[in-house]
């Protein structure tokens, strides 16, 4: 039910020419990775995400920009390769059992070998092998229905079709684009949730800031700080700031062997992209924010986090990285455990985190830690749930 369906497939937009583009200082740096001379095979963009999150407007906003400043750019919408309806899965109401729904909702309603002849779609591992940059747009429950039922469908939804259907494809889909941000570095999110449901030019050129000038990444690989670097570097910046996060090889002359880290990835991307949002505000001069963390096994030496900045000027830079790293700690879903080489282990939270949730002053001891139950970790989340919606 429903053409427009939930997908993390959306858009396309392949640039081939590369210069001059409308927002130099997001788009050229991107372009002018890896092989992107002029004649290449051009920059594939992607905007996927959430049904009703506004990846037909934001695409059209930038096709509309770059073609009026001359250059070549395609669109190629998920909507033009839909089935027929014979030919998509059908899904048994749970309301009705009499009734069923069509399942527009799942990659297999797209006629993805025709699709993949002009540009591919995320939800194939092929088309990561072709995508230079992916930007997922997150929305909540609210939003989502909200727009939704502003719209008209061909078949149209039917009762119970939201959310029997629709709403839980997006979160597997959502579930599944962070799974792949573990290992691949191209997809980034932005949550988009907003009372407003038609976005001025301002709101759309916001979020495309967010998502091309601000690095965050949760992975499950070790992390390159040269490449975290590049990321940082600009024409107009001459300071850049890299803190370095590494597993040390003792706790109160206790011998560590290694640190395993568990995330709650939506929650640690959201309170990550409020932390950039509320950094670069308080240091102003800061152009671009770095947030890097490995999650699973960091084995002595080995780098956990990379926090960092770039300004025109070192101060700046200094203040926000260590801004960032104090606050970090404090609010993103990120726990450790640590190893002991007699085959003991402790989970542990940062003091910062218990600090900010009992509402006292934060203590100046780096190593202070306390274990942590899973009750705890569950109290810490519902604490941040609780928090004002995310920026």
């Amino acid at each position: 039910m429903g053409s427009e369906s939930i997908d993390a497939t959306r858009f396309v937009i392949s640039l081939r020419v590369i210069r001059g583009c409308l927002w130099r200082t997001l788009v050229c740096p991107l372009l002018q990775q890896g092989d992107m001379a002029a004649g290449s095979r051009g920059f594939v963009l992607v905007i996927c995400g959430c049904t009703n999150s506004g990846k037909s407007t934001v695409a059209k906003r930038i096709e509309q920009s770059l073609s009026g400043e001359g250059k070549s750019v395609q669109l190629i919408g998920q909507d033009d390769y839909y089935m027929q309806p014979e030919k998509v899965a059908k899904v048994i109401s749970n309301l009705n059992p009499s009734k069923f729904y069509y399942n527009y909702d799942v990659p297999e309603s797209v006629d993805i070998p025709s699709l993949i002849k002009g540009n591919m779609i995320t939800e194939i591992p092929e088309m990561m092998e072709v995508m230079d940059k992916g930007v997922f747009l997150i929305t909540d429950q609210k939003t989502c229905l909200r727009r939704r039922l502003q719209r008209n469908y061909d078949p149209p939804d039917e009762e119970g079709y939201f959310d029997q259907i629709v709403w839980p494809e997006y979160v597997a889909h959502l579930r599944n684009a962070m799974k792949r941000a573990r290992t691949e570095s191209q997809l980034s999110f932005v949550d988009v949730s907003s009372e407003c449901d038609v976005p001025s030019d301002a709101l759309i050129d916001e979020m495309l800031e967010k998502a091309f000038s601000d690095s965050l990444r949760i992975s499950d690989c070790p992390l390159d700080i040269a490449k975290a670097q590049e990321e940082l570097v600009s024409p107009s910046c001459g300071a850049v700031s890299i803190f370095v996060g590494t597993t040390r090889d003792n706790f109160h002359d206790r011998a560590v062997t290694r640190l395993d880290y568990e995330c709650y990835d939506e929650m640690a991307y959201s309170e990550m992209r409020r932390l950039c949002s509320t950094t670069k505000a308080k240091f102003p001069r800061v152009e671009k924010m770095l947030m890097w963390h490995r999650v699973g096994e960091v084995p002595v030496t080995e780098t956990s986090i990379i926090i960092a900045a770039s300004s025109p000027h070192r101060q700046a830079a200094l203040e926000a990285v260590s801004f960032a790293i104090d606050a970090f700690k404090a609010t993103v879903p990120i726990w450790k455990k640590e190893m002991y080489a007699d085959g003991g282990c402790s989970w542990k939270e940062n003091a910062e985190s218990i600090a900010g949730r009992k509402g006292v002053e934060r203590q100046n001891k780096p190593d202070q830690v306390a274990a942590t139950s899973s009750n705890e970790k569950k109290a810490w989340l519902e604490y941040l749930l609780n928090r004002a919606p995310p920026i």
